[in-house]
């Protein structure tokens, strides 16, 4: 016998913490996105108003990454139980997706048609969250691979972005 009841009210204390957390940054960003848009409506200074728009959409960004964190969590704290599903069509369906909510974006596909693996639900998550950054901070084109290596499927999202800057 063993006693979960210690974890299960840490993992339902972090639930509630990040959830407050991401309650405040959204609530917060939405007052900035307001003051910003209420700068460039007012404003006839083109500079101005042009730098009120890149306030508005880095905040919308940033909202964004509330979302994306919720996803992140939902993976960690869950208890999934690993079953078989297509990565390839995982794969297909996340791209089809970040191609639709960012259509300047071109994504390349170098995936089989059917790839069997052992994994869980929310991989398709994981997979898009890796898209849709690709999308947002890579150039306009995404590469999305995969092969495998010895038993295990890879996958791989490339960008022409910057990329991960190094440690300082």
């Amino acid at each position: 016998y063993t006693d979960v009841t210690d974890q299960y009210r840490y993992e339902r204390h972090i639930e509630v913490v990040h959830r407050l957390l991401r309650h405040d940054l959204r609530t917060e960003l939405q007052v900035i996105m307001g003051l910003a848009s209420q700068i460039g409506d007012r404003t006839e200074d083109t500079a101005l108003a042009e730098l009120s728009a890149r306030i508005v959409d880095r905040a919308e960004q940033l909202s964004s990454i509330g979302d994306e964190i919720k996803s992140v969590e939902q993976v960690l704290l869950d208890d999934p139980t690993p079953g078989p599903l297509d990565l390839a069509r995982l794969c297909r369906t996340a791209a089809s997706t970040v191609t639709a909510e960012h259509p300047e974006t071109t994504v390349s596909l170098d995936i089989p048609n059917s790839r069997w693996v052992v994994g869980i639900d929310s991989l398709q998550a994981v997979v898009r969250a890796l898209l849709d950054n690709a999308a947002t901070h890579g150039g306009g084109r995404v590469g999305l691979s995969m092969h495998t290596s010895g038993e295990q499927a890879v996958v791989e999202v490339a960008d022409d972005g910057p990329g991960i800057p190094d440690p300082v």
